[in-house]
């Protein structure tokens, strides 16, 4: 039995929107078989990547940290040497500038993985999006 365009929307707006979206959509249509599974395989797979994403960064993160760290130490050992070349003689607004970019670098660094992966997961939902909406099921290995 082929699923009704409303099915096939809501099932194709699980997939476009994300997790939450997806449990808000099985919530609203419970008599439809198409549209309950793949909500679910929706929002496994996007709940998969949100905890996917957490891993990487708490694991990265004791790197970053040391990154951040080994910066500002060679910021303030440089600061403390006066050396006109490099700090523009031992200014202090020059130094704090310098932790202020080393933050903002280490901080784009953190944000990679987490850019990769979701946005990863929300392109294959995209790609998931489209023949659900016109109709056909969609199985993903590993959540469906």
């Amino acid at each position: 039995m082929s699923p009704s365009p409303r099915e096939r929307h809501l099932a194709a707006l699980a997939w476009f929107r994300g997790p939450i979206t997806a449990l808000v959509v099985s919530k609203l249509e419970t008599d439809s078989p198409f549209v309950a599974f793949q909500t679910r395989q929706a929002a496994r797979f996007y709940t998969v990547a949100f905890v996917a994403t957490l891993i990487v960064e708490v694991l990265l993160f004791p790197f970053l940290l040391l990154l951040l760290l080994v910066m500002e130490l060679l910021l303030v050992l440089t600061w403390i040497g006066g050396s006109p070349d490099l700090v523009g003689g031992g200014d202090l607004s020059v130094m704090l500038a310098g932790l202020l970019l080393s933050t903002f670098l280490v901080t784009a660094i953190a944000m990679i993985p987490a850019v990769l992966i979701l946005g990863g997961a929300h392109l294959v939902g995209l790609i998931a999006a489209v023949p659900v909406w016109r109709g056909r099921n969609v199985r993903l290995p590993f959540f469906a």
